[in-house]
């Protein structure tokens, strides 16, 4: 994934430019809905989001998906320039990853995505599972 991701949108060819339209799309209508869910209630609608990503988003490219379902959903919610405008959030969406029915994989990634946006920061669970990973 990481090798043709970077070659496609440096080329600006194949389908990853698409792709992370389409991701955008598919987050701004998750949040809208979800945003001010329950911790559990978004840990919930996680599970089913997920095929409905792979479906809608990769076109049923799997192994994709699963890899940056996580990181775009943290990335259509920070602004380079200003980080998170709600950290509070982001640190309950990476605590919902956890808790949610996605499968391993996109859990797996959820924390490497969590780390590459300093949620620990933000949310100790996040934190201790980070260091996990990394320890």
């Amino acid at each position: 994934m990481t090798i043709s991701l970077v070659k496609n949108l440096m080329d600006g060819t194949g389908a990853w430019p698409e792709r992370m339209i389409k991701a955008k799309s598919f987050w701004n209508a998750f949040f809208k809905e979800h945003r001010n869910d329950s911790d559990a209630d978004l840990a919930k609608a996680l599970g089913p989001a997920q095929m409905k990503f792979e479906h809608d988003v990769f076109d049923m490219n799997r192994i994709d998906a699963k890899e940056v379902m996580a990181l775009t959903a943290f990335a259509s919610i920070y602004d380079e320039a200003s980080g998170f405008d709600d950290p509070y959030f982001a640190g309950r969406l990476a605590d919902a990853f956890e808790a949610s029915s996605v499968s391993i994989e996109v859990k797996g990634w959820a924390i490497e995505a969590a780390a590459i946006f300093s949620i620990g920061d933000y949310s100790e669970n996040v934190r201790k599972r980070i260091n996990q990973r990394y320890d």
